[in-house]
């Protein structure tokens, strides 16, 4: 389970304001379709792997995970994904 702090959640309320719009429509996308992986934690992977630049910076994956679950992700998806690209 993905859990935040009220900090956290400030700081994701202005990732919101600048990111969301961008986020919502491909986690409706991946949520619509059929599941390649469990949980589509390959899609998300997939997504958060290439905001990595090649540079693993943990807490902005971590954040923008969170963004995604706020949008509708699953949040074990995530979760998965962010354990497979080791940020977590």
């Amino acid at each position: 389970m993905i859990t935040s702090s009220p900090t956290v959640e400030k700081l994701l309320d202005t990732l919101d304001v600048e990111l969301g719009a961008e986020i919502e429509p491909i986690v409706q996308r991946i949520e619509a379709k059929l599941p390649t992986t469990q949980h589509h934690y390959g899609d998300y992977m997939a997504v958060l792997a290439s905001l990595t630049s090649g540079h693993n910076d943990k807490p902005m994956l971590q954040l923008v995970g969170l963004l995604m679950v706020r949008h509708g992700a699953n949040a074990n998806g995530v979760l998965w994904a962010l354990k497979h690209i080791g940020a977590m």
